[in-house]
């Protein structure tokens, strides 16, 4: 089945359907730069669609342009920043 969503967002009221969320994720600011970050993220995203969700969220503070840059390369979506308001990736 796979992905259909990701999700970044600020904040949000929707109503909540059924997703996974990744609350923390971090790398050491030694080794950063050498994609584990993004290695980190894609198994996420493996375990999300092997429990067969289609959407996963996740929430990023809007000064955090490090962790932003890389949601955005890892194929996720952002809301416009000047608002808190969902945002969605689909496949």
């Amino acid at each position: 089945m796979g992905i259909k969503e990701k999700v970044s967002r600020v904040h949000s009221t929707e109503v909540n359907e059924p997703h996974t969320g990744l609350v923390v994720i971090g790398v050491d600011p030694r080794v950063q730069g050498k994609g584990y970050g993004s290695r980190l993220l894609q198994e996420f995203e493996k375990v999300s669609a092997a429990m067969h969700y289609q959407k996963m969220k996740l929430t990023v503070r809007t000064n955090n342009e490090q962790a932003i840059r890389s949601y955005l390369r890892n194929g996720w979506k952002t809301p416009k920043l000047t608002a808190p308001q969902p945002a969605w990736r689909s496949n």
